[in-house]
């Protein structure tokens, strides 16, 4: 979270200094208004960047993402720590019926 926090400020420092520096300014000249769309590029940047931030850094991203990768194998994905599918099924409500049905149970 560090990592995001410090890209963060990195990023918005400038365009918040730019605004304060514009607004109490008594005259608006051409190179001021200039920094506006490199403090902005700034802004997109880290709003792009953070994504690979947290892929990354974050476990629990990391997990989801190996999990839904195309080119992996379905054993690879069931046998993935933190999955909580079983074998690679999918979990529905028509299998808790099902599955009621077969032991006589009532869910």
């Amino acid at each position: 979270m560090t990592i995001v926090t410090v890209a963060f400020v990195i990023s918005w420092f400038p365009n918040n200094i730019f605004f304060v520096i514009f607004t109490f300014s008594p005259q608006v000249d051409g190179y001021l208004a200039v920094g506006y769309y490199p403090t902005v590029f700034l802004i997109y940047l880290n709003i792009c960047l953070n994504p690979f931030i947290y892929a990354a850094k974050h476990e629990g991203v990391k997990g989801q993402l190996a999990r839904m990768m195309v080119c992996r194998k379905w054993n690879d994905i069931a046998n993935a720590p933190g999955n909580n599918r079983a074998g690679g099924t999918q979990q529905t409500g028509v299998g808790d019926a099902r599955n009621s049905a077969e032991t006589g149970r009532t869910v």
